[in-house]
């Protein structure tokens, strides 16, 4: 996508460089048969492209251009003004594409977004787009039941390296853990710490901490994604810490799992 609009903007940056060197070659044109000089040979090649829409008889020379300068004038403003105002609308196109362009890095870069989902499942949508490639993910939901049917989202945690699904309701580790067992994720499965029944995902990916939490605001759900960034480095490390903590003590496992460093443990064939 993002090729698409590179490739976009440098077309209308280029088409918008041509325009512009046309007007200037027009504009010299102009200030030649102001200044009476009518022997340039761009003078003539261009007054030549000019006739050859209205005869293809007319011959160009410096004799025809003077006797004609009034109307070769009146041809080369009209070219010059439909060339400066074809000109005016590509740099505004570039102009609000580069403007777009910013704002959705802005958008994308920011802090703390607020995401409507009141579309079904598009909540999903958006946990898949942030694990997809993730080197680790944590995951506090209270019976996983989204989870249990949706192969595309089991498919996609299965591929990250670091996977831990806490359970947040009290004593259901054993139910969604049996609900998955067909599935590797099933060694992922854990009891958190408190039950306090609350949907969030920690995210590690590319080097940056993402943490996606829902929330339901007057029976219209929301994602709230929030992005490490300098504002919020140290709030999101913090809880880095206190999740770790969380799946080192709980693990169930022979081996204690730390979210930014161990991987899923597969059951054996």
């Amino acid at each position: 996508m993002n090729k698409v609009k590179n490739w976009i903007y440098g077309f209308f940056l280029v088409l918008t460089t041509i325009v512009f060197i046309i007007v200037i070659l027009f504009l010299v044109s102009y200030t030649k048969l102001i200044f009476q000089v009518y022997d340039s040979k761009w003078l003539h090649f261009l007054v030549n492209i000019l006739y050859k829409f209205k005869s293809d008889s007319a011959i160009i020379s410096s004799d025809f251009i003077a006797e004609n300068s009034d109307i070769v004038k009146g041809l080369l403003e009209c070219v010059i003004n439909i060339s400066i105002a074809v000109s005016s609308i590509l740099i505004s196109l570039v102009t609000v594409i580069t403007l777009a362009q910013k704002l959705f890095r802005l958008t994308k870069f920011a802090a703390v977004r607020r995401v409507n989902v009141s579309k079904d499942k598009s909540d999903l949508a958006i946990m898949k787009k942030f694990f997809d490639g993730a080197s680790s993910v944590v995951v506090f939901s209270a019976k996983f039941q989204w989870l249990i049917n949706d192969k595309e989202m089991i498919r996609v945690l299965e591929a990250v390296p670091t996977v831990k699904l806490m359970v947040t309701a009290r004593d259901r580790e054993k139910e969604v853990r049996k609900n998955l067992s067909s599935h590797r994720l099933a060694e992922s499965v854990m009891q958190a710490p408190t039950a306090s029944g609350q949907h969030f995902s920690f995210i590690k990916k590319d080097n940056i901490r993402y943490i996606l939490y829902r929330q339901a605001d007057n029976e219209k759900p929301y994602v709230y994604i929030f992005r490490e960034n300098l504002t919020n480095k140290l709030w999101l490390e913090a809880m880095e810490d206190i999740i770790n903590d969380f799946v080192i003590g709980n693990d169930s496992g022979n081996v204690a799992t730390n979210v930014s460093s161990a991987k899923t443990v597969h059951p054996k064939k």
